[in-house]
């Protein structure tokens, strides 16, 4: 006797088209791209000649000319340089820098110091104490296949005017810098100073490119699971976990670059970088993560997390987090500290 057989065919997810030309900058904002890219500028369906840049241009008449009088412009983003366009040149900035290590020796300075590590106008920062090894294991890699350096920022000697650099100096230092650290929490909340600017850069099963390292999401809507990327990332569930069973998910890239974030500190609302070295383990899967005052909290594990901003600790636990970043794993808390 044979028996009838029926089967069943899944229906398709539907399919997320990511357009040629993405929106990255009102007028007067700056664009970041998350790579080389050409940019454009103008509205109502004329633009500029496009321009190529390396990471951020400034969205503005000044650099590209008025295409279209009279109506609000933006700039938009296509991944990749034009050819016979010119390439762009990173300046570096060396105002207030001094150099202090070549990359692979350490750098020494007295007191604490915000340092960097890079070249050609590319650069990472760490605020350190008397000294810190120069090596993309301590900084990351800012700048691939380039011979790099340490410099440490400078700062005045005598501030109280006694003649002597002595701790009353050291205290006018650190309130400066408190000052500077407010300011830069202030920038942040405003539209034009974020910490994220997430850029699509594949939908699943598609690879996403960046040409420096950042934080990627994957997912759909509200709902994503984070990863620190260092150049390409394949955009599956395999790689990020499936923050969205069933359905068609993309990849995007945060376009600000890491050293920005950390300065200005994202607000709740924002998401920091991935970094594992920003990050200082609080417990286990199940535990409490205690902790006082408000911080941002990753809950995951294998390098693919979910985030919170939380009060006075959370229990690690996937309630707290919305969703299971890494089903069947082991599954750790960890504070952003800087």
């Amino acid at each position: 006797m044979l028996a009838a057989c029926t089967t069943w065919a899944a229906a398709a997810p539907p399919s997320i088209d990511i357009p040629e030309w993405t929106p990255c900058a009102h007028e007067g904002q700056t664009c970041y791209t998350p790579g080389p890219a050409q940019v454009r500028f103008g509205g109502g369906g004329r633009h500029s000649e496009p321009k190529n840049t390396v990471g951020n241009i400034e969205c503005s008449i000044a650099n590209f000319g008025d295409p279209a009088r009279r109506v609000p412009k933006v700039c938009e983003y296509k991944l990749g340089w034009a050819r016979g366009m010119p390439h762009p040149v990173r300046e570096a900035d060396t105002g207030g820098w001094i150099d202090c290590a070549n990359e692979g020796e350490v750098c020494r300075f007295r007191g604490t110091r915000l340092v960097r590590f890079g070249a050609d106008g590319a650069y990472y920062y760490r605020r350190e104490e008397r000294e810190i090894r120069c090596t993309v294991d301590e900084f990351g890699d800012p700048v691939r296949r380039v011979p790099k350096q340490c410099q440490f920022k400078r700062s005045d000697q005598d501030r109280d005017g006694n003649g002597g650099r002595d701790r009353e100096d050291s205290r006018q230092d650190e309130r400066r810098d408190n000052r500077a650290a407010v300011s830069e929490s202030r920038d942040q909340q405003r539209p034009d100073h974020p910490a994220n600017r997430w850029a699509p850069c594949a939908s699943e099963g598609e690879t996403c490119r960046v040409s420096e390292p950042t934080t990627v999401r994957f997912g759909l809507d509200n709902a994503f699971n984070y990863r620190q990327v260092e150049k390409d990332a394949f955009c599956t569930s395999y790689l990020f976990g499936d923050p969205v069973p069933g359905m068609k998910k993309r990849c995007e890239a945060n376009t600000v670059p890491i050293d920005r974030i950390v300065a200005r500190r994202p607000a709740p609302n924002e998401i920091p970088p991935m970094d594992d070295r920003l990050w200082d383990d609080c417990g286990r899967e199940g535990q409490l993560c205690d902790f006082r005052g408000s911080k941002h909290v990753r809950f995951g594990a294998n390098g693919v997390f979910k985030v919170d901003f939380a009060t006075n600790g959370v229990r690690c636990a996937e309630v707290n987090f919305g969703g299971d970043p890494a089903r069947g794993q082991a599954k750790r808390c960890s504070i952003y500290r800087p």
